[in-house]
């Protein structure tokens, strides 16, 4: 019996006012650019400033798979505003565009980081 599906994925918790933390974020669906350009991570408030540094594939087993395949370990500085709204926040990751068309709009992926 696999029991992958009762995982729980605990945000990071990040004091306001932090900066140049180191982390690591698994991602299925990113993408460089085509001039090599790395994909951005935000959020929606703009209090929390992030650096993708590096990209690179590995086989991870994400919480309710049965199996490990191919993701993309971006690498990231993070940066969090003074000010920054405390509690948990959703991020954006952004695939930078491709040639000849407009990335896809991003959608929030929810509960990813705790702001204390």
């Amino acid at each position: 019996m696999n029991l992958a599906s009762n995982s729980v994925i605990v945000p990071p918790r990040v004091a306001r006012g932090a900066s140049n933390l180191v982390m690591a974020l698994t991602c299925s669906t990113a993408v460089s650019g085509a001039d090599g350009g790395l994909p951005s991570v935000t959020v929606a408030e703009d209090d929390i400033a992030f650096k993708v540094v590096d990209m690179t594939t590995v086989t991870y087993a994400a919480p309710g798979n049965s199996y490990p395949s191919d993701f993309q370990l971006l690498t990231l500085k993070v940066s969090v505003s003074a000010t920054a709204r405390a509690g948990i926040r959703s991020i954006i990751v952004t695939n930078p565009a491709q040639a000849g068309s407009a990335p896809p709009p991003a959608l929030p992926a929810p509960a990813f980081l705790y702001v204390e």
